[in-house]
């Protein structure tokens, strides 16, 4: 090949491609490495996939499960309200189950894709029509159903300005058993979702996202595989081997199977009780390990591979920490998440808990009825410090107000109301615009 030719080999090359290229292996040469028709492939995971998957594999249950259990487990407090208030909507809570429904609705949203509360309460109209907050006397009671048993409306909000712009207007409860339809305003129904799906493919789902176990799938199945052949490995880990001389003629003879199922009984008999083995001095016998030289090595990338793809730390997911210990490590992954579920709940939740609240204040027969203040919540924190660590923390949070008090750049009230205020300790500062601009003008005037 002419230096010329060589040059426009190489200008080629850099054309087609970019990164590592290699023309002797095709390494990077578009059209002749393999590499480029590698695809990738997504499928939304069936109903029966997903049910085989949480029921039969633990790991799978786990999966979806322990992101709604943590995101439940302490729920919501209510912020500005007094304590009989926050009495009440417990009772109300409670009365509702509403945790159960919400932790069960969160569970199959994550298994399915999606599922809704249907909210039941009356307000004088039908199922198919928006909820009057003006006529609601009291919300009865709480329906979880799954994605597969609601069925989206082909009527789609086309208004931008609407907050359900771009979702189904109206959800079909179906029933297989009774062969029914029936249709229900979106008001009517608090949304759960699943896994974010991209927007065509969110359509083509049928304005539904996508269960976790649709990518989780593989990961899930290589590592129960991977352990179950381990296991039986384990069982033929030692193989005893005996031979015997002249044994297709024994076969062969006539009661030669029987004497050699006794044969073979009485060794087992006597290794079990005398510890020993004893062989004709014809026979042979030995014992047949199976190594295990680099299995650790292999589960460790299983292992990896399935902790990578879900999103969730090492120790949650396998219950054991990869360096061998909790340890700062272990604490920083149990920091990041509980930050992860954080931030599930106010994907997730945060919507749902919003419209029930509402609900709740404009349902005149309740204790709770105020439908002219809206109640404002936040999610209680899951992350706990250490009694000895909190202690430090308060400590130096009071300090720093002491410092402030005496400079007069917060007072009293604010500092209690910031700390005491919630149901539970808060670092957060929160002052009051109005009495601490009172405050600046009077300071003004005595210095005038």
């Amino acid at each position: 090949m002419s230096k010329k030719d060589k040059s426009k080999l190489r200008v080629g090359l850099h054309r087609m491609c970019d990164g590592l290229v290699n023309a002797y292996t095709n390494l990077g040469v578009s059209g002749k490495d393999s590499r480029v028709h590698a695809r990738v492939y997504s499928q939304v995971i069936t109903e029966v996939d997903a049910n085989n998957l949480y029921a039969g594999d633990p790991m799978a249950r786990k999966l979806v499960d322990r992101i709604p259990y943590e995101g439940t487990r302490k729920w919501i407090e209510l912020l500005g309200a007094d304590t009989d208030l926050v009495n009440d909507y417990e009772i109300e809570f409670r009365r509702l189950d509403v945790i159960n429904n919400f932790r069960k609705a969160w569970v199959l949203a994550r298994l399915y894709g999606g599922a809704m509360i249907l909210v039941n309460l009356d307000d004088g109209a039908d199922l198919s029509e928006p909820v009057d907050y003006n006529r609601i006397d009291r919300v009865d009671s709480l329906v979880v159903f799954n994605r597969h048993e609601m069925k989206a409306g082909l009527d789609i909000n086309s208004d931008i300005e609407s907050p359900n712009f771009g979702m189904p207007n109206y959800y079909s409860l179906y029933s297989q058993r009774n062969n029914y339809e029936e249709a229900i305003h979106h008001t009517r129904l608090l949304r759960f979702d699943g896994s974010y799906l991209p927007t065509k493919a969110f359509v083509d789902n049928s304005y539904w996202h996508d269960s976790v176990l649709s990518s989780l799938k593989t990961p899930i199945i290589n590592y129960s595989q991977a352990h179950d052949e381990l296991a039986s490995m384990m069982q033929s880990f030692r193989q005893q081997i005996l031979k015997i001389e002249d044994l297709s003629s024994l076969m062969s003879m006539e009661g030669g199977e029987e004497f050699l199922r006794k044969r073979i009984e009485l060794q087992d008999l006597m290794q079990s009780s005398l510890k020993t083995n004893i062989v004709d001095s014809r026979d042979d016998f030995s014992i047949i390990s199976t190594p295990l030289t680099g299995i650790s090595d292999a589960f460790e990338i299983i292992n990896h591979r399935l902790v990578a793809s879900t999103n969730m730390p090492h120790t949650i997911v396998l219950g054991d920490s990869p360096v061998g210990g909790l340890g700062n490590v272990g604490e920083m992954e149990s920091r990041s998440w509980y930050d992860h579920v954080s931030d599930q709940q106010e994907d997730v939740l945060r919507d749902p808990v919003s419209n029930l609240l509402k609900m709740l204040s404009n349902a005149n027969e309740s204790d709770v009825y105020n439908p002219e203040d809206r109640v404002e919540f936040d999610f209680k924190p899951l992350w706990q410090l250490k009694d000895l660590d909190r202690a430090k923390m308060e400590l130096d949070v009071a300090k720093k107000d002491d410092i402030y008090l005496k400079g007069n750049v917060l007072s009293s009230d604010e500092v209690r109301n910031s700390r005491f205020a919630k149901t539970h300790y808060s670092q957060e500062t929160y002052i009051a615009g109005e009495s601490v601009n009172n405050e600046l003008e009077g300071n003004q005037s005595d210095n005038v």
